[in-house]
């Protein structure tokens, strides 16, 4: 049995070269979690207070929190799509050789999937 040291050493030793890019994808994963656990909280406090009676200049701030947390949490999770394509390509590589990457069905090349 492999002691799990060696796969943690493996798994650094292939990451070393991509560090920038694996911190940095490391940051858009917790924050679109973070994102995806605050607007239902937004959307409670929206609901609380028009169900309490709350003036209407109390919930616009909500509503435009809310809309904004979802924008952002979609142009963080369109993120790591956007960089990839770039990677390959900077790179010489062909875009169906990369992992991640599969027949495309009915086609007779590679794409990344």
């Amino acid at each position: 049995m492999i002691p799990i040291r060696a796969y943690f050493r493996l798994f650094t030793g292939y990451l070393r070269p991509h560090r920038r890019r694996s911190v940095l994808l490391a940051l858009v994963l917790v924050s679109t979690i973070a994102l995806q656990l605050l607007n239902p909280q937004l959307i409670r406090l929206f609901i609380d207070g028009a169900i309490t009676g709350d003036d209407v200049s109390a919930l616009v701030p909500l509503a435009l929190a809310f809309m904004g947390v979802a924008v952002v949490h979609q142009l963080l999770s369109v993120c790591p799509a956007v960089f990839r394509p770039q990677y390959f390509s900077s790179r010489g590589l062909n875009h169906g050789t990369g992992p991640g990457c599969g027949a495309r069905p009915g086609k007779g090349g590679l794409a990344l999937v």
